[in-house]
This record gives C-alpha cells, structure tokens and sequence, in this order.
C-alpha cells in the first residue's frame, strides 16, 4: 500500500480548513432582506443592503421600509437614527441622528473600516414632521451584519499554503524536472 507524501496530505488539510471557515463565516451572516420589529412591536422595518456581502472600506447602501406591522402599510413622516454597534465593546462605529423619510423608505450610505461582526441598530424617534413627534411608535430594531475583508482572506491563505508546498515538495525531491525560462546558462 502507497503512502500519501506529506504535502499532499498538508494542502487537504488547508484546503479543508479554509473552506469550513468561510462556511463557518458564512452562517453567521444574515443575508437581506430582513424584517425586524422595534423593541416594542411598534414598526417593522425591512432592512435591505447592497452590496448583499459587506467588504470593509466599500461603501453599503442600506435600505429600509418602515411599516404597520399590523397592517403591513408603509408609514410616512418616520424620524430616526442608525447606529452601526460593535457588540463586543458595546462601542457606536457609524451613527446618523436626526433622519427623517417622508415616504416611509429611505436609503442610508455607509462605510465600515473594519471587517467583523457588527450590530445594526435603527431607532424610530417617531412619526410626524414638526416636534413634538407622535412617540407611540417609538421603538429601536437591530440585526446582525457581518463585514469582510475587501480582498478573501481564503485566497490569500490558498495561495500561500500552495507555494509553501511546492517550495518544500521541490527542495525534497530535486529529481523532479525544474521549468525553464529559455535562457541558457
């Protein structure tokens, strides 16, 4: 019975490895659309982002629908805020205050530097133009975002792994044919 040589078996265990982290990453992610109720089942919002992968220092466009949740009716005059939370340091890393959408959808800009999990947080101040606002649909929504790096962490680890194969695979066994350039030594 044959053996495996080392670096065959090295590069299955790479390979292996870095597709079950991006499928470990990818069930973490939520994928839009999503609905999410207001702490107090005041409004449902339907959260939409684009691109659907975030990738750090890309701008995200999120979009959002403001709606009765009993009736499912687009609400109008919705004054609030979002929030882009680090949930392991409670820390705010994007905030816009003082939003309003006459139609009840509107489109929010953002860019997140760094890569991770992150919390996306809209609070409806409430409904109405001039103040006082009408708070009895007040109430905050958050779900879960998740931001990758620009370039595939995976590709990168690939690729290394691969050349450091090939590197040690070749020093090892210098019988195997070299690939020449054309030149003439």
């Amino acid at each position: 019975m044959k053996h495996l040589p080392w670096p065959v078996i090295l590069v299955a265990l790479l390979f292996f490895s870095v597709i079950s982290v991006n499928q470990f990453a990818h069930a973490q992610s939520t994928f839009p659309p999503v609905t999410v109720e207001t702490d107090n089942n005041s409004i449902s919002i339907i959260v939409n982002w684009t691109p659907e992968e975030i990738q750090a220092s890309e701008d995200v466009d999120f979009s959002l629908e403001f709606q009765n949740p009993t009736t499912g009716q687009t609400l109008s005059h919705v004054n609030y805020e979002l929030k882009v939370i680090d949930p392991s340091s409670g820390e705010t890393i994007k905030s816009i205050d003082g939003i309003h959408t006459h139609s009840g959808q509107d489109v929010q800009t953002v860019k997140l530097d760094n890569m991770g999990d992150f919390t996306l947080e809209i609070t409806v101040i409430g409904l109405g133009i001039n103040q006082p606002f009408d708070t009895t649909r007040s109430g905050t929504a958050q779900t879960a975002i998740v931001v990758v790096p620009e370039f595939p962490f995976a590709l990168i680890a690939m690729a290394a792994g691969i050349a450091i194969v090939i590197i040690v695979v070749r020093s090892r066994y210098s019988s195997l044919p070299s690939f020449r350039t054309g030149r003439r030594q």
